[in-house]
């Protein structure tokens, strides 16, 4: 359409974000108080740095920490020296104005996250760059396209994941407010229960965040396995959703079709439970529709909760 503003033509309008005033706070902090690099850390890589002297300097200072060396302008400005960076980030007098007017090293944390947040930003506009020429350049299928779009923007939400370091003080309060919780609850399986009697009482049941992995030889049961535990804990109203990376939904029906017959074989001379009545009250399982990929599972996954 004419005139039309394309992506392109915006960002060359605009400066790329960056907070130089922040990145020398958090420098001159670090070289104040040295415990504050444990605070930056937390945060920051060198490459979060925008300025290139700031990099060099932060990169210095890491170092230095790992070393457990103190982190003053004398050596900052040798180990600067040792790997022949001094005169490149402006020589001695401009790494000891760093210290100049640091406005409070209590605050390195608020500077460590200003600086993060801007590297974020320009994270981003180098993905949405890269996603631009790629769509521009037409050489990739849609699918493809979009499977590096995802790529691109989680890795850059994966690096906003690393957590630091948090109070004994606040653990304590949380681990005593689960113990107080499993003691009104009364019973051994403090997490989510499989249906599998003998697994509960050896687990206590499945725990937020854990990993589970079923492995066995080919032709053994394993998706058999899972399928049923997913069904017993959709049975008990939580949410779950089955995502296979070898077979698709009709597959995926046709195995838990089975289970509900299987159980109907067991149980239904007693209950009365016949499979039509079983497939009609199938337990609120949502199924991928096709065989998925990881990226597909890493879209999907925040939309479930």
């Amino acid at each position: 359409m004419a005139g039309a503003r394309m992506a392109g033509d915006i960002t060359l309008e605009k400066e790329i974000p960056y907070n130089l005033d922040a990145e020398r706070a958090v420098l001159g902090a670090i070289m104040v108080v040295n415990s504050a690099m444990n605070a930056a850390q937390e945060f920051l890589k060198d490459t979060d740095f925008y300025r290139d002297q700031h990099r060099r300097v932060y990169k210095a200072m890491s170092v230095l920490s790992e070393r457990a060396s103190a982190i003053d302008p004398i050596t900052v400005v040798d180990e600067l020296r040792r790997t022949g960076e001094l005169e490149v980030v402006g020589g001695h007098a401009w790494v000891v104005s760093l210290i100049d007017g640091v406005p409070h090293s209590a605050n390195i944390e608020h500077y460590a996250k200003i600086v993060k947040q801007q590297s974020i930003r320009r994270a981003l506009i180098e993905a949405g760059g890269k996603i631009v020429e790629t769509a521009y350049d037409g050489s990739d299928t849609v699918e493809d396209l979009l499977d590096q779009s995802e790529r691109l923007v989680f890795q850059i939400a994966q690096d906003q994941l690393r957590g630091g370091f948090v109070p004994m003080s606040i653990l304590a309060e949380e681990g005593l407010r689960t113990i107080e919780r499993l003691q009104t609850q009364r019973s051994n399986i403090t997490g989510l229960a499989t249906g599998y009697g003998e697994l509960d009482e050896k687990t206590s049941g499945f725990q937020p965040g854990d990993l589970i992995i079923v492995a066995a030889r080919p032709s053994m049961g394993k998706t058999a396995f899972a399928m049923n535990i997913a069904q017993n804990c959709a049975n008990t109203e939580h949410a779950t959703d089955w995502m296979g990376l070898m077979v698709g939904q009709v597959e995926n029906a046709m195995g838990y079709y089975a289970s509900i017959a299987d159980n109907y074989r067991i149980a239904g001379a007693t209950t009365g439970v016949t499979p039509e009545t079983s497939a009609s009250e199938v337990a609120p399982i949502t199924a991928s529709s096709t065989a998925v990929s990881s990226s597909i599972i890493r879209k999907q996954t925040p939309i479930l909760r």
